[in-house]
């Protein structure tokens, strides 16, 4: 999997993944902390800077969809840690 910053692309296996923005905030705090559990406050905290006014609970429908979308182009790193949070598995290559 790839991240550009600079253009905002995301590519799994070279196939293209178009993501929402807060799909891509959420992406890279978890590129940014691989393999440690983030909770719901931290993920709220390092994706979107505080600047949500939801339910913490709402950032479970954007990590579907981003799952989904990870899915869709044949890979599946995110796990969740039942009580805990989220993790962004990245094995060694």
């Amino acid at each position: 999997m790839s991240y550009n910053t600079t253009t905002q692309s995301v590519t799994v296996h070279e196939l293209p993944v178009s993501l929402s923005r807060t799909q891509l905030a959420l992406l890279a705090a978890f590129m940014r902390h691989p393999n440690q559990v983030l909770s719901r406050d931290q993920l709220i905290s390092l994706a979107l800077d505080n600047d949500f006014e939801g339910f913490d609970r709402a950032i479970d429908n954007h990590i579907l969809r981003l799952r989904k979308q990870l899915e869709r182009a044949g890979q599946q790193p995110i796990q969740t840690v039942y009580g805990a949070g989220y993790r962004f598995v990245v094995e060694d290559e």
